[in-house]
């Protein structure tokens, strides 16, 4: 499936994002329903092959940009939010890991798999 590219990196802000809240608040959909159905989508599709670590991680970004702006203050938890430190941690290089260690395959995939797992 061909995505639009719109930029480089979760400071890039989607055209939908300001009508999240009025479709949410129409919906009667609570923000943490949301977060944790688009973190284990983002996950499930890194996983399946249908997206790039990259793209997983700036989608997985900007849902965390997007609750710590959003109007109601939510921030991620649950599901949500160990998505995000899943994909934070293929991200970002401990000290004593080696430059040429491949963090996604060690440390996210292993994790969203569990994750992931239970319903």
């Amino acid at each position: 499936m061909d995505r639009p590219a719109i930029g480089a990196g979760s400071e890039c802000i989607p055209a939908f994002q300001s009508k999240v809240p009025e479709v949410l608040a129409a919906l009667g959909v609570p923000f943490s329903e949301l977060a944790d159905a688009f973190a284990r989508e983002a996950g499930r599709q890194y996983l399946a092959g249908e997206i790039s670590f990259d793209q997983g991680d700036n989608a997985i970004g900007w849902l965390h940009g997007f609750a710590l702006l959003g109007p109601n203050g939510d921030l991620l938890d649950g599901l949500a939010w160990q998505v995000y430190q899943a994909f934070d941690a293929g991200e970002y290089r401990p000290v004593g890991r080696a430059a040429g260690e491949d963090l996604p395959a060690k440390c996210t995939i292993p994790r969203l798999r569990q994750l992931l797992a239970s319903p």
